[in-house]
């Protein structure tokens, strides 16, 4: 061999482990262990945020319900053009209420009309229409004659057939009279002056009537002239029932007497 270096580099092997010998005689394999995943930080805080979106839906403010009405500006708080149309409002819902024979609903209606506007004849004609209705015949009186005061310079009949009506209802004949003469002459060709005319005429004969028989000590006559004149109003008046009181004392009926003085 001439001039050949050989070099003869070492070469190192790593012997790999066998099979366990364990398992091989066991001839089993271990339990094989579940992996359970831990929920990254990202997804805890995505949790979070879900849990307080429900929660702030559920704090939210409930909607408001259509049908309920809004709340109204109060009487005191309003402009004089707002309590005008207010007082209207009050009454047509008044005469609503009045047609279907709601007459204390509408006579509460037509009290708030005539609050928030007091010089309004109507209102008050309305109302004193609807204490009739309920019988209440010496409120309806107040309310006419204050619309009548209110219109002095331009009657209507509407108020003064009211009111004469009213006056007849308490047996007040004489006023009722000259309401009806008035009425008479502000219009003439009202079928309905002539009925009322009639009916204040045959009260004013019962009490002419009982007058006279007072008089002369007439008891029965007395008794029978009260009661025809009773029968045409709707409240019998003070005087009238003096009148039978004494007529039953003069008649020695003193248990009657006691409790019609009662």
């Amino acid at each position: 061999v001439t001039g050949v270096q050989t070099c003869a580099l070492p070469i190192c092997s790593r012997a790999s482990p066998g099979p366990s010998t364990n398992g091989a005689a066991s001839g089993s394999s271990k339990p094989t262990k579940r992996n359970y995943s831990v929920p990254s930080s990202s997804e805890e805080e995505t949790d979070s945020e879900d849990d307080s979106e429900e929660d702030d839906d559920s704090e939210e403010e409930p909607e408001a319900d259509e049908n309920v009405p809004p709340l109204e500006k109060p009487d005191s708080d309003l402009t004089p053009a707002e309590a005008l149309g207010r007082a209207e409002e009050r009454k047509e819902a008044g005469n609503v209420l009045f047609k279907k024979k709601d007459y204390p609903s509408a006579t509460r209606l037509y009290t708030q009309a005539i609050a928030l506007a007091p010089t309004n004849p109507a209102y008050l004609t309305n109302r004193a229409a609807s204490l009739m209705a309920s019988r209440s015949y010496s409120a309806a009186l107040a309310d006419c004659v204050a619309a009548t005061a209110i219109q002095a310079s331009k009657p209507q009949s509407k108020t003064l057939l009211r009111l004469a009506r009213c006056q007849l209802a308490l047996g007040l004949i004489l006023a009722a009279q000259q309401t009806l003469d008035q009425l008479l002459q502000l219009d003439p060709g009202n079928p309905q002056v002539g009925s009322e005319r009639a009916r204040a005429a045959r009260i004013a004969t019962h009490v002419a009537n009982v007058r006279r028989e007072l008089a002369g000590k007439n008891w029965s006559m007395v008794l029978l002239g009260v009661d025809a004149a009773a029968r045409e109003v709707e409240e019998t008046p003070r005087e009238w029932r003096t009148w039978k009181v004494e007529a039953l004392v003069g008649k020695k009926s003193y248990d009657q007497a006691a409790g019609m003085a009662a």
